[in-house]
């Protein structure tokens, strides 16, 4: 059995049929891209850095950086060549983006591998690792660190908390040993690679609670 929906291709390629590629990364289409964009600028993103986009999935994200951005700095990975696509035809090329945004800056991957001969300022992971276990936090973080430059942040979202299941606005339950995952600060801590020094950031507006951590690279 899959650990969550979004690993299997023909199952996600069905609900963008079905729900809209908007949809399936779990909607707030317009509040999440901009909390995103927003939140990165706070914390020092230039328009001339270079940004990876771990999960970048339809974009939702993308878009407003995409804008924001000077062309080609943004870069993105995901499991889902079906979203990948919704996203680009759909919100970048319909944008009329698609100068800003080449296609071969976005990769297909299952394994958090980074193609691109680009050493990133910062790299983002927006309910990422809510849908999966702590071992996939530990092999992102291997596989990122030879691409970002020293010192540069990675930022990954997490439900926090540890034991027993517990609500979360939106009525989302997170669990302890199934998706959505919660995680105590210390778990979180404990699967972080030694070259990373363990940031948490903790509350940054979103609206389903998920909370912030960073990730610096030594």
């Amino acid at each position: 059995m899959p650990i969550n929906r979004y690993v299997d291709e023909d199952v996600t390629r069905r609900r963008i049929e079905t729900e809209g590629h908007r949809s399936v990364v779990g909607g707030l289409w317009d509040v999440m891209g901009t909390l995103q964009r927003d939140f990165l600028i706070s914390r020092g993103l230039q328009p001339g850095h270079d940004l990876l986009d771990i999960g970048c999935g339809s974009l939702r994200a993308g878009r407003p950086l995409v804008a924001w951005l000077e062309p080609s700095r943004y870069h993105g990975v995901d499991i889902s060549a079906s979203l990948i696509e919704a996203g680009y035809t759909n919100e970048i090329v319909a944008a009329g983006f698609a100068d800003r945004l080449p296609r071969e800056n976005l990769f297909v991957t299952s394994d958090f591998e980074i193609p691109f001969d680009i050493s990133f300022d910062a790299a983002i992971a927006t309910s990422v690792f809510t849908h999966l276990t702590l071992d996939y936090l530990t092999r992102c973080l291997e596989r990122l660190h030879p691409a970002m430059k020293p010192e540069g942040r990675f930022y990954a979202t997490f439900f926090e908390g540890e034991g027993i299941s517990l609500n979360r606005p939106d009525g989302v339950v997170t669990h302890p040993d199934r998706d959505p995952f919660h995680f105590s600060q210390a778990q979180i801590r404990a699967a972080t690679p030694g070259n990373w020094a363990f940031e948490w950031i903790g509350d940054w507006d979103h609206p389903r609670d998920q909370k912030m951590a960073c990730f610096i690279r030594r």
